[in-house]
């Protein structure tokens, strides 16, 4: 959290005291944060060293919402901090968080008490992760005692303590999805996760069964190739089918322990007990990735990994297909200044700002339209069909979704305001995979129920295909 509560002010804490005036449900001033500092390093001054994801909960106000959260909560869960201030941090949990630590967690809440929490996480992109936190309590300015005004996090992904070093096949779902996205599969999680497959049906899965998932040609090839690449070189250890014991059961499937501890806040040794706390090497630090938060206009900004380079032009040939179209791209600085990113001395000075933080890129002038060929084919299909990029914007649509949707053009329109409001910021893109039935609100304000199937053109490019429900 850098220097809580010391001379040194947290670096991020202009741009957060900023986010905090813009958020009508958590304002907290300056003078406000700066006392909330000092209170911290008063109860808890091991906390000031740490360099893992916090994140502060307002317990005065309803449902405790957050109005903190650093640049590694970001990189660590990939939302970014303007989706989460104001709200309660279940968002995190998923299908398979273990509700009976989430009700362990909101009992110590309301009784005001520090817990030491293991539990399966999502991030904003569904890949879900191992996340271990300490969650402490924070009084009025000056006490140890009494009401608690607000709770600290500090988080750690533990996935690589936890999970990819088990035998392959006694993997659970969500570990099998943390491999897919080690392997830049991230595109497979949300299916892989809700067919519930695990380690043992990985190792044995076909080229039918993932065309039964609904993967097209290109993307079974590349799932194939990493489950050959990884388990049949032994990079990861699991028992040949034709070793196990006759007559063995089949694992019932459970998602693996999670659980709370009580955390006791006078004991000296107790936060260096935990190895992880305080390394470099785990979840949010990556040294052969960047995380890179993206801003457009109003939209709400998205925050990914991107492989590092010294290259310019493939650090923006990455970009565009991460968000799905070209744009023009400039790097902020700590006063929110924006400097074109062209030349690799630009992209060398960005990295130095970002000082193995988060690379905050700010995107212009985006390029409509897609490739020439492809347009010309879909002028002549009749089912209404549109592009989608990585913020929710119409990048092609053809002429019979400018008909279908009731509008004469679609560029640069909000694909999410033609569905039901989403938890998630884009809610075309967490439709991928699926065909969907859902009302769909035209641009006269008319709803059309209807077949709604997105794909990916690209990593960051949707392409929506809208088909009539018979009466």
């Amino acid at each position: 959290m850098g220097q809580v509560g010391g001379r040194a002010r947290h670096p991020d804490l202009k741009r957060q005291a900023q986010a905090f005036e813009k958020n009508t449900d958590t304002q907290l001033s300056m003078k406000e944060f700066a006392n909330l500092e000092e209170q911290i390093a008063f109860e808890y001054p091991r906390v000031a060293s740490v360099r893992e994801s916090v994140l502060i909960a307002d317990n005065r106000l309803p449902d405790t919402p957050i109005v903190y959260a650093n640049d590694a909560f970001e990189r660590m869960t990939k939302y970014p901090k303007e989706h989460i201030l104001g709200r309660n941090c279940r968002f995190l949990q998923g299908p398979l968080t273990d509700r009976k630590v989430v009700a362990q967690v909101r009992k110590a809440v309301d009784e005001g008490r520090p817990l030491h929490v293991e539990l399966l996480n999502y991030r904003a992109d569904n890949v879900p992760f191992w996340n271990t936190f300490l969650m402490l309590p924070i009084h009025k300015h000056g006490k140890k005692s009494g009401k608690v005004e607000f709770f600290i996090a500090v988080q750690q992904d533990v996935s690589v303590l936890k999970g990819l070093c088990k035998e392959v096949d006694k993997w659970s779902a969500p570990e099998v999805c943390m491999w897919l996205e080690k392997r830049d599969l991230g595109f497979a999680v949300s299916r892989f996760l809700e067919a519930r497959v695990e380690g043992g049906k990985l190792l044995m899965i076909t080229d039918h069964d993932l065309s039964e998932l609904g993967f097209e040609t290109g993307e079974r090839e590349r799932v194939l190739a990493a489950i050959r690449d990884d388990f049949d070189k032994g990079l990861y250890r699991h028992i040949p089918a034709t070793e196990k014991k006759a007559g063995e059961r089949k694992r019932k499937f459970e998602p693996d322990v999670q659980s709370c501890t009580e955390y006791d806040v006078d004991s000296e040794d107790t936060f260096e007990a935990s190895e992880h706390w305080g390394t470099s090497e785990l979840g949010i630090c990556n040294p052969t990735h960047v995380t890179i938060k993206c801003t457009y206009s109003t939209r709400m900004p998205i925050v990914f990994l991107l492989p590092c380079t010294v290259s310019a032009q493939s650090m923006l040939q990455q970009l565009t297909e991460r968000v799905g179209r070209n744009y023009t791209v400039s790097f902020l600085d700590e006063d929110d200044d924006a400097h074109p990113l062209r030349t690799a001395d630009d992209l060398q000075t960005a990295l130095t700002l970002a000082d193995n933080g988060t690379l905050r890129l700010e995107l212009t002038d985006p390029q409509s339209g897609i490739a020439p060929d492809a347009a010309a084919a879909l002028a002549c299909v009749g089912a209404p069909v549109v592009y989608v990029d990585a913020f929710g914007l119409i990048v092609y649509a053809n002429a019979a979704a400018n008909t279908f949707l009731r509008t004469s053009s679609l560029d640069e329109t909000a694909a999410d305001c033609w569905f039901p409001p989403s938890p998630h910021h884009v809610a075309v893109h967490q439709l991928v995979g699926r065909v969907t039935i859902l009302p769909v609100t035209r641009a006269d304000g008319s709803i059309k129920k209807c077949r709604v199937q997105v794909a990916l053109a690209s990593l960051g490019l949707a392409v929506v295909t809208f088909y009539s429900i018979r009466a």
